[in-house]
Parts: structure tokens; C-alpha cells; sequence
């Protein structure tokens, strides 16, 4: 057996929820600072190595905050999954840790600041969805305004994350042996009974591994515009959701990059204080922002069955989502 396979069979027994490029992104990367820095191929017998070189290293190279986060990343996760020696391992961690602080302290005021700037009210965003289904019960057949109508309409709904975009239809019998199949499987769905007893099945979504396969029913309003929303997009029987998202490789990536040309189009620019106007960009943290702070009144019931939709405790839905900003449109 190969030394990279021999990782991989490492990796994988104590990394069994991460992918296969995971694995080869710890691999390479392990490799290459073990080329650069050690001037040596990587060997797990290894065990005495210089490891406080990586440091000056990476300050020669001038390497970013994340990049140095990764590498150390990268390393700790190899070094775990060989047993490889436990204070080294222990040092490396430590480093990974001080570098995903500090990018997490800066990312934190960058996003405070750009979601600052963006947010918007529940209002506006209730009043696209007004004039979207004015214009579709009047027959309109435009794919994108009645994607985004529906985009709209879920997030209102169940406030998901990016993972709506990785929805796809399935039936009750199909959805049964998906998991007679596949134990684990990482498939989102939407699952179809004859009676109306829909729910949603979420497998792959940020905090699954802390809550697992997440059950959502599907009623009401929202079971009337999936219905409709099948309909005029042609959908027969099983598929993905958004069909247009569903042809990228990363539908995630696609949604958010679909969100911000939206935002662009339709939303009234950001006026910055020197009078220069900026495009505003939305994203689904932001549209579930509008919609949580929008209901920060009600009562503990509700915020628990949308943090529960979210995947999140009822506290950071408090912390995170429920704005105390006022809407600048």
C-alpha cells in the first residue's frame, strides 16, 4: 500500500464524516511543507521534527492568515489520525487555533460591517414577494422570478442556510430506500407523500454534526407554492429543486452568487458618505436576519421551531440573527 493511501485508510477511520478531497488537500499540503521546510519527503516515522520552522516560513512566504490556518490545519489532522507524537501534535494545534481566532475575530467585524450595511427589512423583502406572486397568478413564465420568488418564500419560511440549494424532490417510497441504502446519506430533501404529509429531510447542512437528520414538516401556505412552484417549472416527479442551481458543481457557491446579482438588479444602492452609491449584496444569513428581527416580539414557541429549522440553539438565533438595527430600506 501506498504511503498517500495508507493516510487516506488513516483519515478516513478517524475522519469519517469529511470527503475524499479533504483528504487529498490534508495530503499535498502535509507533503509540500514537509518538502519546503524540512527539505525532507514526508515520513510518519519521522518523529523528531523542527516544527517552530513552519513559522518562519510562512512569514517568508508572507502567507496569509487563513493559508497559514489551513497548512497547520492540515497537519493536525494528519498527525491526529497517525497518533503521531503528542506534544508536536498538541503544538501544531495550538498554532492552528491562533491563527482560525484571529481570522474569525477579523472576519466577524468584516461581516458585522457588511451586513451592517446590508440589512434590510422584512417589509421590502415581503413586498417582492407580493408583486412576484401578483405576476405569476397573472401567468408570467419568467424561471427566474419564480425561482427567487420561491428562493424568498422558503427562507421566510424555515430560515435555512445555503443548503437550500441542494433541495431536491423525492418521493415517500423513493425517500425509503435512499436510507435502506445509504445509512448516512448527505442528501437534502423534500420528501412527497400522496396524503400532503410532506416534510423536509435535511442530511448536509453546518451543524448536522451536532444534530443529525433534521425533520421538517411542510404544510400550509408553503405546501401550496412548492405545489405551484412544480408546476409551472415543469417538475413531474423527483429532481432538484432549483434546477438552474443544480447544474453548477457547487449549488451552495451558485445560490450565493445568484443572491447578490438579484440584490444588484433590484435592490436601491447602499449611499456611502461621500454621496458615492455602493450595490447592496444579500445573502440567505441576511434575508433570515430581516425575517428573525422581524419577529423578536413573538414568543419563545416560534423562535424555538425556527432556530430548530436553522439548526441552531434558541440563544444564538437571539445572538445571531434577531437584528437590533434599523433597516436602511
Amino acid at each position: 500500500m501506498s504511503l498517500t493511501e495508507s493516510l487516506k485508510k488513516s483519515l478516513r477511520k478517524t475522519f469519517p464524516n469529511s470527503n475524499e478531497s479533504t483528504f487529498d488537500l490534508h495530503i499535498r499540503n502535509t507533503q509540500k511543507l514537509y518538502q519546503d521546510v524540512f527539505r525532507m519527503n514526508f515520513n510518519p516515522k519521522q518523529k523528531k521534527i523542527p516544527w517552530r520552522k513552519i513559522e518562519k516560513y510562512f512569514d517568508e512566504k508572507d502567507y496569509s492568515i487563513t493559508t497559514r490556518a489551513n497548512y497547520y490545519s492540515s497537519l493536525f489532522n494528519i498527525y491526529t489520525a497517525i497518533n503521531f507524537d503528542k506534544k508536536i501534535t498538541e503544538s501544531i494545534k495550538k498554532m492552528r487555533d491562533k491563527y482560525k481566532q484571529q481570522y474569525k475575530e477579523i472576519d466577524d467585524g468584516l461581516k458585522s460591517k457588511k451586513q451592517e450595511d446590508n440589512f434590510v427589512s422584512a417589509k421590502l423583502l415581503n413586498g417582492f414577494i407580493d408583486d412576484y406572486t401578483k405576476q405569476i397568478k397573472e401567468g408570467s413564465d419568467d424561471i427566474d422570478l419564480i425561482q427567487i420568488w420561491m428562493i424568498l418564500k422558503l427562507l421566510r419560511e424555515f430560515y435555512f442556510r445555503n443548503e437550500i440549494a441542494t433541495l431536491e424532490f423525492v418521493s415517500l417510497k423513493d425517500y425509503n430506500k435512499i436510507k435502506k441504502a445509504e445509512e448516512h446519506t448527505t442528501r437534502n430533501m423534500i420528501v412527497m407523500d400522496k396524503k400532503d404529509l410532506w416534510f423536509i429531510s435535511k442530511n448536509k447542512y453546518k451543524t448536522q454534526k451536532i444534530y443529525g437528520e433534521e425533520f421538517i414538516d411542510v404544510d400550509g401556505e408553503i405546501l401550496k407554492d412548492l405545489k405551484k412552484y412544480r408546476k409551472i417549472v415543469g417538475h413531474t416527479d423527483s429532481g432538484m429543486l432549483f434546477k438552474s442551481l443544480a447544474n453548477k458543481s457547487q449549488p451552495s457557491n451558485a445560490l450565493s452568487k445568484y443572491l447578490t446579482n438579484w440584490s444588484k438588479k433590484n435592490l436601491p444602492p447602499l449611499v456611502k458618505d461621500d454621496g458615492s452609491k455602493k450595490p447592496r449584496s444579500l445573502s440567505t444569513t441576511m434575508i433570515v436576519k430581516a425575517y428573525q428581527s422581524d419577529k423578536q416580539g413573538e414568543n419563545k414557541k416560534e423562535l424555538k421551531k425556527d432556530s430548530k429549522n436553522r439548526g441552531n440553539k434558541p440563544q444564538t438565533m437571539m445572538e445571531t440573527y434577531v437584528s437590533t438595527q434599523t433597516p436602511q430600506i
